[in-house]
């Protein structure tokens, strides 16, 4: 059976799953450091648009510098934060995907600078997922993506809970964190994942390879037609993978 996501919001950012939403700015940021040594930083301004067909986008413009623009398809994208990686500053944008019934996941799209001065999605992560379409069983994912001395690094962890006609099953819980070490080089690369690493994991580690291939081709910074159900991005926080 194929399954769909419904994206919902972090906790500070409720999305709404029915209406209209209204395509005005959303945040403007200053003194933002794209590159190391850079002192002054450029300002951000994210905007939220209604294009020609109805669909809605952010467009995150960064002054002098170019845009990048993520799909939205309740008009919930968010700047969520900057991370400092490699001497500079790189932003986090939380943002809508597949939608569905019964399932949900939020991304997060990590967006900044290579070393060659190109603006650039540089990864994709999951930062929340949902899966209770199954009455008797209910998946959640949280992300949490965080920078470090050497690149990036995602702390994920995977709740599993299932209900037996005549008892409580104890929930499956899987923790783990993968560095994602970024030279500044490019798009960020996907480490494989560890021996022994459990479907969980696997699975989202197979997407974010996938992802980060597509994303070391060019300087994406368009992701309204990007693959996403072609990587398996979509299909991370599901209990069972479609068929």
């Amino acid at each position: 059976m194929n399954r769909r996501l419904l994206m919902v919001g972090l906790p500070a950012l409720i999305l709404s799953r029915g209406g209209s939403a209204s395509p005005t700015p959303q945040s403007t940021l200053r003194n933002l450091r794209l590159l190391p040594g850079d002192e002054a930083g450029v300002s951000c301004r994210a905007q939220m648009v209604s294009e020609p067909n109805g669909a809605l986008c952010l467009r995150i413009r960064l002054r002098d510098v170019g845009q990048v623009v993520l799909p939205s398809h309740y008009g919930n994208a968010r700047i969520v934060g900057r991370l400092t990686a490699q001497g500079r500053e790189v932003l986090l944008a939380s943002f809508e995907g597949n939608h569905g019934t019964g399932v949900s996941q939020r991304l997060g799209a990590l967006i900044g600078m290579d070393d060659k001065r190109r603006l650039r999605v540089l990864g994709i992560e999951t930062l929340e997922a949902q899966d209770s379409q199954i009455t008797s069983a209910n998946r959640s994912v949280l992300g949490a993506v965080t920078g470090t001395p050497r690149g990036f690094a995602v702390s994920v962890v995977v709740r599993t809970d299932l209900d037996h006609p005549n008892h409580r099953v104890p929930s499956r819980v899987a923790r783990w964190r993968t560095e994602l070490p970024w030279s500044g080089c490019g798009a960020i690369p996907a480490p494989p994942a560890p021996a022994g690493a459990q479907e969980e994991h696997e699975r989202i580690d197979r997407a974010r390879t996938a992802a980060a291939a597509w994303l070391a081709e060019a300087p994406r910074t368009d992701l309204r037609e990007a693959p996403f159900e072609d990587w398996g991005l979509w299909n991370v926080g599901l209990i069972e993978q479609p068929a």
